[in-house]
């Protein structure tokens, strides 16, 4: 499932960000999809949960944006 990946990639640079500088809480995060990508809302969403859960980032809003991309 090529949305875990981005999602996985994307929940682990957030928390090491947040740990770099002290942060203890996520209120949201903004996302921009291209239009043209296979990639579906709400598996992002249903991963983003997942992922989520136990860490900074459980009670956090995953903010989806798409956009024209680049191609």
């Amino acid at each position: 499932m090529h949305e875990w990946t981005l999602i996985s990639q994307t929940v682990e640079e957030i928390i090491r960000q947040a740990q770099e500088n002290k942060i203890g809480h996520v209120d949201a995060v903004a996302l921009a999809i291209g239009e043209k990508e296979h990639i579906t809302e709400d598996a992002l969403k249903f991963c983003f949960d997942s992922l989520a859960n136990g860490t900074i980032l459980e009670k956090t809003k995953l903010e989806i944006k798409k956009t024209q991309g680049r191609g």
